[in-house]
């Protein structure tokens, strides 16, 4: 005989309500949307499109104001005042007459002497040398206006004495 007890043939335990099986009727059938498609590499590949869009119109930009400002300063006029002053009565005097390499020489001018011109460019130096006359001993200055506003000076004493007078903007 067996030792554990089993239900007569036909009959199955009660089990407590509580636990009784619920049966529902099954859902209706729903066809399982598809996964969705991860786009990532196609929206990285736009992102750096736009980027690099905006970084070459950026560029370009820049490039135009920096064109533009380069024109503007290499046509713009300067109203350049050289002078040659001092005790002696007189010197030789060089100056720069374009900006660039051009120059003018008086081999003997009586002093004051000034020069004004007019001077366009980029990158002009402006440049005036005055040397004290042959048997001068006094003193020999120089001076460079530009627009109106003095940009360099300088002076020197004795004879022979050279005053240089160099300026770039």
């Amino acid at each position: 005989m067996n030792q554990y007890w089993e239900p007569p043939p036909g009959q199955y335990p009660q089990q407590p309500a509580q636990f009784q099986p619920q049966f529902l009727p099954p859902a209706p059938y729903q066809p399982q949307q598809p996964p969705k498609q991860s786009h990532t590499v196609r929206n990285v590949f736009i992102v750096l499109g736009v980027l690099t869009f905006l970084g070459i119109g950026g560029c370009t930009a820049v490039a135009v104001l920096v064109g533009n400002e380069v024109n503007k300063q290499a046509n713009e006029v300067h109203t350049v005042v050289y002078k040659v002053t001092g005790t002696s009565k007189a010197a030789s005097v060089v100056y720069s007459t374009d900006g660039d390499t051009a120059t003018a020489q008086i081999a003997s001018t009586k002093l004051p002497w000034s020069k004004s011109v007019q001077i366009k460019g980029l990158f002009p130096i402006y440049q005036v040398i005055a040397q004290n006359g042959a048997g001068q001993k006094g003193t020999v200055s120089c001076m460079i206006m530009v627009d109106g506003k003095v940009t360099k000076t300088a002076t020197a004493s004795g004879a022979g004495a050279i005053a240089t007078c160099d300026y770039m903007p």
